[in-house]
């Protein structure tokens, strides 16, 4: 039985250029233009559409209208419940419970699963000791040990296996790298550290992921010692893809590729979507940079399609190991008996009393003056 990398080995052989990029391309929009390019095989991925209706439909037209039926990858953000509603990920944390944390990643999974989103944006694992950085509620604190924990717990939650024996999703971690060591707390802004730091306390709940088996990585909006993080080959190809030896998939986040412009990295667009493909930033959300310029890139550039390779491979490996070219559609009934179901609710109301924690004893413990609590 051939591996799930061996079929997408295989698949890629017989994929043009135009449509190994279209497997690098996610947008968020479904209009009537992103369905005819779902027809052409030019689009891999769209993300935050709950609506099953719609992604069984454009599910069918990938799988039924496009030369090759590559499947869609459909993602969103399933941080702290799905329609029943889990505790914030900081609170869950200070539960200290990790087989717990991992149930609640993978009842609200499979809440979603039954709506058609089979990729979550989530772990979040970023160290933050600032608290002026809002961010801080998606996480799991300021200690990358147990950081590290939380994040193997969240990943193993979100791609435990369905009853058809595949991953219900896959999980993300995000956001690569030092997202949570932005200066003065301010969200997007720069971020300067040593290599202590960076190997110390930014870098182990990633290599966490990575060792818990995680799908994928988002690369995030910030920079890093000067270098944006969706367009700095070192962190993406040397250390992520080589020596931490992920062998999944890297999305950017919102734009971020295109933002390269932004932080003066790159002149235009076509710079920006070169400079991404370099640094080892497989799938571009939103912005369409990919889609736009590849084609003229490895024109004038024929080694690029080479990167373009490994991408795509990347790309469809995860569509195999989730067994999407075998169930690409959702059973409308599966929702019914998924969501807001006893188990699940009954789980939200445990992990919120585990989660609760006193900051002043008023009297609600019966200790006097004398006695303390660890």
């Amino acid at each position: 039985m051939p591996t799930s990398k061996q079929r997408a080995q295989l698949l890629l052989t017989q994929m043009t250029l135009e449509e190994k990029i279209g497997q690098m391309v996610q947008f968020g929009r479904i209009k009537p233009k992103e369905k005819d390019l779902i027809r052409q095989g030019l689009v891999g991925s769209f993300l935050n559409h709950r609506n099953l209706t719609l992604v069984n439909e454009i599910q069918r037209i990938a799988v039924e209208e496009s030369r090759l039926g590559i499947p869609l990858l459909i993602g969103s953000d399933i941080i702290h419940g799905y329609v029943s509603t889990f505790p914030i990920p900081l609170a869950e944390a200070c539960s200290w419970n990790l087989e717990l944390l991992e149930a609640s990643a993978k009842h609200a999974m499979a809440e979603a699963a039954s709506d058609g989103v089979r990729w979550n944006f989530f772990p979040m694992v970023d160290i933050a000791r600032d608290p002026r950085w809002g961010r801080i509620a998606e996480g799991a604190g300021e200690d990358p040990y147990y950081g590290s924990e939380v994040a193997k717990a969240r990943v193993r939650g979100v791609q435990s296996l369905n009853a058809d024996g595949y991953p219900q999703a896959a999980a993300c971690a995000k956001h690569y790298l030092a997202y949570g060591w932005s200066e003065g707390g301010r969200d997007y802004n720069s971020v300067d550290l040593s290599e202590h730091v960076l190997r110390t306390t930014v870098l182990p709940p990633f290599q966490a992921c990575v060792d818990a088996g995680v799908m994928t990585f988002m690369s995030s909006f910030n920079d890093v010692m000067a270098v944006p993080a969706s367009g700095n080959p070192f962190t993406l190809r040397t250390l992520l893809k080589g020596e931490m030896k992920f062998d999944g998939f890297v999305v950017s986040d919102w734009e971020s590729v295109e933002e390269l412009i932004g932080h003066t990295t790159a002149a235009d667009q076509k710079e920006a979507a070169r400079i991404g493909l370099v640094s080892g930033v497989d799938m571009d959300m939103h912005s369409s940079v990919y889609l736009d310029h590849f084609k003229t890139l490895v024109a004038e550039n024929p080694s690029f399609e080479a990167l373009i390779d490994d991408a795509v491979l990347r790309i469809l490996t995860v569509k195999y190991e989730l067994g999407l070219f075998e169930k690409p559609y959702v059973d409308p009934q599966l929702r019914e008996k998924v969501i807001l179901n006893p188990e699940t609710v009954d789980m939200t109301l445990k992990v919120a009393r585990e989660s609760i924690v006193m900051l002043k004893n008023d009297g609600t413990l019966p200790l006097n003056r004398t006695q303390k609590i660890a």
